[in-house]
């Protein structure tokens, strides 16, 4: 926030954002930990008088706000960006590090396709779930690389 100034709306806007990436991620530690009686029903279906709940419903309702949670915080910064007075060299690079953090969203709505597609009716979800996962660790990936990108230009100059 020190580097947009402080707008009044930006810092709530902020704010909100992050209080709900917060709720969204209680509400996902407490449903995937309760989803499964006893909690090793998550890997050991032979446990007796083990239950799980639909795992797959989970893996898919947690996408969607995820999703909306990550396309808000790829655009806030946008307008100041653009309204940022640096060179156009660091505007470039700023610019290819939100693509690259478009990139990682991009890979969220693969992988909530790819959920939508794994069979329900299937005994072992997990299974199942090979492709999304794929998804998953490239979008994990992926925001990890464009939060490093910043990093990456002292680099540059030290090599260069």
């Amino acid at each position: 926030m020190r580097i947009f100034g402080a707008d009044r709306k930006y810092r709530v806007a902020t704010y909100m954002i992050g209080i709900l990436v917060l709720l969204n991620f209680l509400a996902v530690v407490f449903t995937v930990s309760t989803i499964c009686q006893p909690f090793a029903a998550w890997w050991d279906d032979q446990i007796p008088g083990g239950k799980c709940g639909n795992i797959l419903v989970i893996w898919k309702s947690v996408s969607v706000p995820n999703i909306a949670t990550d396309l808000m915080i790829l655009v806030l910064p946008l307008p100041a960006l653009y309204k940022l007075h640096v060179d156009i060299g660091t505007k470039i690079g700023l610019y290819l590090t939100f693509m690259v953090g478009s990139v990682g969203v991009l890979t969220s709505i693969l992988k909530l396709l790819a959920f939508m597609n794994v069979n329900e009716r299937h005994n072992d979800p997990t299974y199942q779930s090979g492709k999304p996962m794929v998804y998953t660790i490239a979008e994990v990936s992926t925001y990890l690389i464009a939060a490093c990108m910043p990093a990456l230009r002292a680099l540059k100059r030290h090599l260069f």
